[in-house]
């Protein structure tokens, strides 16, 4: 029903926005000047179709830090809103500026692993050769597309001339080390 639909939707942007200050918080309080970028307020489309307003680059020329999030976003289709994924917003900025470095931190996934369905949850792949092989598992409750999404979206970045690393989100030791360009776990995607 569409009351029940609008009603997840205020929802979910109501959780992201809620993340979203407590992450502007903790970067303010180190003294990184950020400001967000809200993508169901701002732009308008899906997954790589999705088109960033000018405020975008309003903040980036602000010399701020561009804080955004994966988000329920409106469309100009019949579907009134759909998914846009931190995943698709990883693509397409990569693609538009000259980005270094992408890393796409997953909760509770260490990187790429070799074979999720060994007995021992499979080994962490240090480096992943674009085309590889990889066995990925489908998490029912993963509305984002999954690993394979994530690997997909990670190559077209790679293609970009941008360095793609994949790192726990909850390993916050493990992303500042490949920021720094030092030793650390997690799967860096080559070509």
């Amino acid at each position: 029903n569409e009351i029940d639909q609008l009603n997840a939707v205020q929802i979910v942007r109501s959780d992201m926005e809620e993340l979203n200050k407590i992450i502007i918080s903790e970067l303010n309080k180190n003294s990184i000047d950020a400001t967000t970028y809200k993508p169901h307020e701002n732009g308008l489309g899906l997954g790589t179709e999705y088109k960033f307003s000018t405020f975008f680059d309003d903040i980036l020329d602000s010399k701020k830090v561009a804080v955004t999030y994966g988000d329920v976003v409106d469309t100009n289709c019949e579907k009134k809103f759909g998914i846009l994924s931190g995943d698709d917003i990883c693509e397409i900025l990569s693609k538009k500026y000259n980005i270094s470095h992408v890393i796409f931190a997953i909760a509770g996934a260490d990187g790429i692993i070799d074979n999720p369905n060994l007995p021992n949850g499979g080994n962490v792949i240090k480096e992943y050769k674009l085309g590889g092989d990889v066995i990925t598992k489908n998490v029912s409750n993963d509305v984002t597309g999954g690993m394979e999404l994530k690997i997909k979206r990670a190559s077209n970045c790679l293609g970009s001339q941008t360095r793609v690393s994949i790192i726990n989100g909850e390993s916050p030791n493990m992303i500042i080390n490949a920021i720094l360009g030092k030793e650390f776990l997690g799967t860096e995607l080559i070509l």
